[in-house]
């Protein structure tokens, strides 16, 4: 929002692949229940930074406060897990590495879907 506590959004849709710096998974939490923006998140099953364990602490805080992500509540997300990839796949890939290539172009579309829904 843009004032706390506001209603007016300054972001209609949210996509992150493979985020750092987050404070997870309260950063996570927030972005769908308190800012209430659709939010797309494209996790390397192999990041060091963002690990697994987080991603899915973060899904089961959001299920049990608001359901499936499918509008409950007002709450859309969605989390897509890209296994044997790694931190960065989504943005550099490794040269030659089918998986983490494979994994670059289907986070793409994800976003490319997730924004054609909302935006």
């Amino acid at each position: 929002t843009a004032v706390e506590g506001g209603e007016e959004r300054l972001i209609d849709a949210s996509f992150s692949a493979h985020p750092s710096a987050l404070k997870a998974p309260e950063m996570i939490v927030d972005a769908v229940t308190k800012y209430k923006v659709p939010y797309s998140l494209a996790h390397a099953g192999l990041d060091f930074n963002l690990t697994s364990k987080k991603v899915e602490e973060g899904e089961a805080i959001l299920r049990e406060k608001v359901g499936r992500g499918e509008g409950e509540n007002g709450c859309w997300y969605e989390f897509r897990v890209y296994e044997n990839c790694h931190h960065g796949f989504a943005a550099r890939a490794k040269p030659g590495d089918e998986v983490e290539s494979k994994g670059a172009e289907d986070a793409k579309m994800q976003a490319v879907e997730w924004f054609k829904r909302w935006l």
